[in-house]
C-alpha cells in the first residue's frame, strides 16, 4: 500500500531547493543564488528567502541568480513577480539572472517577466538561439519582408 507524507521532511525540502543569499561587489547590492527546483513544494522556502532580504533596510538591488534552477513552475513566477513589486515597492532594483537555461527562460518569456525585470539573456542581452530556425510566420530581422503583388492579367 502507497502513503503520501503528510508532512515534508526538513532534509527532502534541502534536498530540492537550496537558496543562498549573498552580498555583490557593491553596497546595497545582495544576490540570492537557487539552485534546485521550484515548484508548490519548495516555492515558500524561495519566497521566505527573497522577503527576508527585500525587508533589509541596507539593500538598494536584489538580483535573484536562477542559472543552476532545474524547473520554475508557475508558483515561482509568482513569487518573482511579489518580488518585483515588493522592490518596486521599496525603490530596490530587481534583477533575475537566467543564464543559457531554456527550461528557466521559457516561462519567463511566456509571462513577460523577462522584458519587466531585466533578466540576463546569453550573449550579452541577446534571446538563446533556437537552433537556426526562426519562429513561423514572422520575417526575418536580416532579410526585409515583402509581400507578393497579385499577379496581372494579360490581356
Amino acid at each position: 500500500m502507497l502513503q503520501t507524507p503528510t508532512r515534508p521532511d526538513s532534509t527532502d525540502l534541502q534536498q530540492l531547493l537550496a537558496i543562498t543569499a549573498l552580498p555583490e561587489g557593491r553596497p546595497g547590492s545582495v544576490v540570492v543564488q537557487v539552485r534546485g527546483e521550484v515548484d508548490s513544494y519548495t516555492e515558500p522556502l524561495l519566497r521566505a528567502c527573497l522577503r527576508s532580504q527585500i525587508t533589509r533596510p541596507a539593500v538598494r538591488e536584489l538580483v535573484v541568480d536562477l542559472r543552476k534552477v532545474t524547473f520554475l513552475g508557475a508558483v515561482g513566477i509568482a513569487a518573482l513577480l511579489s518580488a518585483r513589486d515588493s522592490c518596486a515597492a521599496r525603490s530596490i532594483r530587481f534583477t533575475v539572472r537566467a543564464g543559457a537555461q531554456r527550461h528557466v527562460l521559457r516561462p519567463l518569456e511566456l509571462t513577460g517577466l523577462t522584458d519587466l525585470v531585466g533578466a540576463d539573456l546569453p550573449d550579452a542581452g541577446q534571446r538563446p538561439s533556437r537552433g537556426g530556425r526562426r519562429p513561423r510566420g514572422r520575417p526575418s530581422a536580416r532579410q526585409p519582408h515583402h509581400r507578393r503583388r497579385p499577379r496581372r492579367a494579360h490581356r
